[in-house]
């Protein structure tokens, strides 16, 4: 069932690919050397959570978890960590649609930083549940945090282009 707030016309599940695959090379290249406080931008939360909050949970969860795939195919010992905080992820970020209209700026930037902190938190706890050392919870919550804050600074950024471009063209 949609939510009422939901788009009428998601992304289409090619350029949302495209939009991973970037994402985890860019993460994996030139991204990992962006460091904010500790905290670190992954642009791959801030894609599923923007897609979770403008298409709904089940397609949220769907796109987080093949995202989730891909960064634990490509990952050293995360298991299923990934695909586990992503996919979860992309469905409490949509249920956001239910309550936010999908073209506000300022609500769809507050699900990219509940996602942030939401998918590091559950990342972590899979991890330690795996035999990572536990008792850094802080220390990740600290960094998560500012990571929230350059994913929110990012998703504006891609937001303010993505608008700028449909307007030039002449769509919507």
């Amino acid at each position: 069932m949609s939510g009422i707030n939901e788009v009428d016309r998601p992304a289409h599940w090619p350029s949302l690919a495209l939009a991973a695959a970037l994402a985890i090379v860019l993460e994996s290249t030139w991204l990992s050397r962006l460091h904010l406080r500790g905290g670190s931008l992954d642009l791959v939360v801030v894609f599923v959570a923007w897609y979770a909050a403008t298409a709904g949970a089940s397609k949220g969860l769907l796109y987080g978890a093949l995202c989730g795939m891909a960064e634990d195919a490509l990952a050293v010992r995360t298991g299923a960590a990934h695909m586990l905080a992503l996919g979860l992820t992309g469905a409490v970020c949509g249920l956001g649609s239910r309550f936010v209209l999908p073209d506000s700026v300022f609500a769809i930037a507050g699900i990219v930083a509940v996602g942030t902190v939401l998918s590091d938190a559950i990342f972590w706890s899979t991890m330690s549940m795996g035999g990572f050392p536990d008792g850094l919870g802080s220390l990740h919550f600290h960094r998560s945090l500012w990571s929230a804050l350059l994913g929110v600074m990012t998703f504006v950024i891609l937001w303010s282009t993505s608008t700028w471009l449909r307007n030039r063209n002449g769509s919507r």
